[in-house]
């Protein structure tokens, strides 16, 4: 499932209008599938403790290691047709990548939703403290 939205945020409005413009992958299907050299979904929006499969649909073996300073994240080789499932539990920002080709990454933003009637909606707050995330390190 996609969702487009329109967004502005003066300061950082070209990183917001990348995340809403590309569509944010949600938990109730999570997934990481790896084909044709790409993730499927560049940025994933979980909740703490949600499970990503990642599947490597390539005809390659591909991996899946974290880009994010003070993260430790390897879950080794990934062969073709095979999945490996991961939880992440912590809040944050969590930049993955394939370390055999550098060109695959893929960003998880993992935060507890305001409430289920919001969760559907973009709250400005809540964008602003991603980027003051993003912005820090």
């Amino acid at each position: 499932m996609r969702n487009s939205f329109t967004f502005a945020y003066s300061g950082a409005a070209w990183l917001v209008t990348l995340i809403i413009a590309v569509g944010i992958g949600h938990a109730d299907s999570p997934h990481g599938n790896q084909n044709l050299h790409k993730f499927s979904d560049v940025f994933l929006a979980l909740k703490p403790g949600d499970e990503v499969t990642f599947s490597n649909l390539d005809s390659v073996t591909h991996n899946l290691v974290s880009a994010t300073p003070d993260y430790e994240l390897d879950i080794g080789e990934l062969e073709p047709g095979t999945n490996k499932a991961l939880v992440f539990h912590h809040k944050g920002v969590v930049d993955l990548s394939c370390s055999r080709h550098p060109e695959m990454t893929m960003t998880i933003f993992v935060r507890t939703p305001p409430n289920s009637a919001e969760s559907a909606r973009v709250d400005a707050n809540s964008v602003h403290a991603t980027i003051n995330l993003l912005s820090a390190s």
